[in-house]
């Protein structure tokens, strides 16, 4: 598969899908992330992508004390570009590099879950693993900075709330240096760390959650308190709660096609109908140590984002990580039935799944190039064509 990568990636791509279990593939679908993204297709000028790209052509021309000087909202992502404009102004290499930091944390963390497959082979695991591949996926690298962090703490957060393994707390505290914006969810991870399965303070904190926040203004509270804070996570913060910002997203979202808002509703319905019926039939499912502490978890997070649910671009992003986490304990409950036949709860998820899914690759395919289909790295260096997927077949 490695040599085909290297004439034909986009075949190799199929190939390790279909055998997505074996150990080539991990390396076969990283490699193909990374070629994603250098030949990914920055279609907008409003893209979160354009900005990436257009701060990385300034930084080609700044020193390192100037770079130093410049307002950053978070570091990572700044200084790795920084770094690779002194070697390169290539968009292909920008985007390479971050679509392969992406691919790595992504099919590092999905191979958690295949090789849990591997010693079960239980078919109903594979719609909860499909789910886990697509809530977070690789054209996110639009917004790199928030989703790559959210790779990355879901990764560390799992293993710490599962093995109770406090050395993963560097990929959650990595997160936070990639977006500042995973400061909060860090905080609530060592809180349950500290706390444990307290299920008697969670659940009545859950039920809180849906209740008081429609008697305040979450943007307003973020506000006030953001004064508490030092002046770089103010300006951070105020960034993402300022009115015209919040105004301007809610009025995106309210026009949005019904599809794109049931993207997200129609996930968010399954998963509740799922766990109501897990903890109403608990005789049926085998819940484990482990699984009832990542349960724990879910409740608390949930609380959590309920909390801040107004403030839309915390709140939306926070439930897409809530979804990883509550697929990931779908995933474990099924994985302790050694049932051969398909059952109804998990075949339910995949029609909310799949939407979720085809409202993304909208998106992505505007962001997929034709080479990525019919071409090869080689090719890619002589080719600077843009022509996107979405272009050619809609």
């Amino acid at each position: 598969m490695l040599i085909l990568f290297f004439i034909w990636p986009f075949a190799a791509f199929l190939i390790a899908l279909y055998y997505f279990d074996r150990k080539e593939s991990k390396l076969i679908l990283i490699l193909c992330g990374m070629f994603y993204g250098a030949s990914f297709i920055i279609f907008s000028n409003g893209l979160d992508s354009a900005s990436y790209f257009r701060k990385f052509l300034l930084y080609e021309g700044l020193s390192y004390s100037e770079f130093l000087t410049l307002d950053q909202k978070d570091y990572f992502i700044p200084y790795l570009s920084f770094v690779l404009s002194r070697i390169t102004e290539s968009k292909h290499i920008l985007f390479a590099v971050f679509a392969l930091l992406f691919s790595w944390i992504y099919v590092k963390t999905l191979w958690i879950f295949i090789e849990k497959y591997k010693e079960n082979s239980n078919p109903n695991l594979l719609f909860f693993l499909f789910g886990i591949a697509v809530f977070v996926p690789i054209f996110y690298i639009n917004g790199i900075r928030f989703y790559l962090g959210a790779w990355f703490y879901f990764y560390g957060a799992y293993h710490i709330i599962i093995h109770k393994k406090d050395k993963y707390f560097i990929y959650t505290i990595f997160a936070t240096i990639i977006h500042f914006g995973f400061l909060p969810a860090l905080g609530i991870l060592i809180v349950f760390r500290i706390l444990g399965k307290q299920n008697f303070i969670y659940w009545p904190l859950l039920l809180v959650s849906f209740i008081l926040p429609s008697f305040y203004n979450a943007n307003e509270l973020a506000n006030d308190y953001a004064e508490l804070l030092s002046p770089s996570l103010q300006d951070r913060t105020l960034g993402y709660t300022h009115e015209s910002y919040v105004e301007s997203r809610i009025d995106s979202f309210s026009h949005a096609a019904w599809y794109v808002q049931w993207k997200y509703i129609g996930v968010l319905y399954y998963v509740y109908f799922a766990l109501l019926s897990i903890i109403m039939s608990k005789k049926k499912y085998l819940i484990d140590k482990n699984s009832s502490r990542l349960f724990s978890f879910i409740l608390l997070f949930l609380a959590c984002v309920n909390f801040v649910m107004d403030i839309p671009s915390v709140g939306v992003r926070f439930r897409n990580i809530w979804f990883l986490f509550t697929f990931a304990f779908l995933f474990r409950i099924f994985s302790n039935k050694k049932s051969k036949r398909l059952e109804l709860m998990p075949s339910l998820s995949l029609i909310p799944v799949l939407l979720y899914f085809i409202v993304d690759m909208r998106f992505g395919l505007e962001t997929m190039n034709l080479f990525y289909l019919i071409g090869n790295p080689i090719t890619l260096v002589f080719a600077e064509s843009d022509i996107s997927l979405y272009n050619i077949f809609f």
